[in-house]
């Protein structure tokens, strides 16, 4: 295969040359997104039911996968080298695993779930703000503790408290408590 005067080798098992030759395309290799170099081998194939070609990756051919939720990795994370031995299928997230195997994982999982607490508060907290129509700064004191009328103010804290646990998330000031702790 040539791209652009360059020749490129890609690699199947013999058991899978059947598999390729019956899909009526030309394979070529076309780069991936990242990281710059790395390459992959794809064709044009005419879909009739949409009425127009779509393209198709060798390496979803060999395996057999037609769900877009599963993903084909490549072991030596060679996109040309499409032996099964080095192909096998899994899910986005473990894709990503293997593909950086370097990261610490267990940190973006807790960012991540922190996050997702976060914004679940801040959502309940908006629609309180908006219902009874006080500014960010007043509803973040009620919602830290730090100021509490004997009314508006203690009805807004009790509906918030009781939304907080409905929804199993923990209050702001508990998240924070936790967050600056980290980082002491």
């Amino acid at each position: 295969m040539y791209r652009k005067g360059v020749e490129f080798t890609a690699w199947i098992d013999i058991s899978d040359l059947e598999t390729v030759d019956n899909v009526s395309t030309t394979w070529y290799p076309h780069p991936a997104t990242a990281p710059e170099g790395k390459f992959y081998v794809v064709g044009k194939v005419w879909d009739a039911a949409a009425g127009r070609s779509r393209t198709t990756m060798l390496h979803r051919v060999i395996m057999g996968v037609t769900d877009p939720l599963v993903e084909v990795h490549h072991r030596d994370n060679d996109g040309l080298n499409n032996r099964r031995s080095n192909l096998w299928t899994m899910m986005h997230r473990e894709n990503l695993r293997e593909r950086f195997p370097g990261r610490d994982w267990a940190a973006f999982d807790a960012k991540r779930r922190y996050d997702q607490l976060y914004r679940t508060e801040r959502r309940i907290a908006n629609g309180l703000a908006a219902k009874y129509g006080v500014t960010r700064q007043y509803l973040w004191m009620i919602r830290m503790g730090r100021v509490i009328d004997a009314g508006r103010g203690k009805l807004i804290l009790e509906e918030y408290t009781a939304l907080i646990k409905k929804a199993r998330v923990p209050s702001l000031a508990k998240l924070w408590e936790k967050r600056t702790k980290a980082l002491d």
